[in-house]
């Protein structure tokens, strides 16, 4: 797979904001502010990390499983993949 692409401006904002969100212990709130994305950067490895972090917070486990799959298809070396 081809390294991901580099986000606009806005997209890495929420992304770090989704981030911030589950630090704070509010998983709802980054899945609302990961649902902001855009369609491209909602297909970034960060985004689909983020989302799986989220989703197992707030127990949507089926959720959580599809969207560790993306992660491992979009980046099968990344170690924040399920497998690692």
């Amino acid at each position: 797979p081809m390294p991901a692409p580099a986000l606009p401006h806005a997209d890495r904002h929420r992304l770090a904001a989704a981030e911030g969100w589950i630090a704070l212990g509010l998983p709802a709130d980054a899945l609302a502010e990961l649902d902001t994305l855009s369609p491209a950067a909602a297909r970034h490895p960060d985004a689909f990390h983020w989302r799986c972090l989220a989703l197992g917070r707030v127990r949507r486990l089926d959720d959580m499983l599809g969207a560790a799959r993306e992660l491992e298809t979009l980046a099968p070396d990344d170690p924040r993949g399920p497998l690692h």
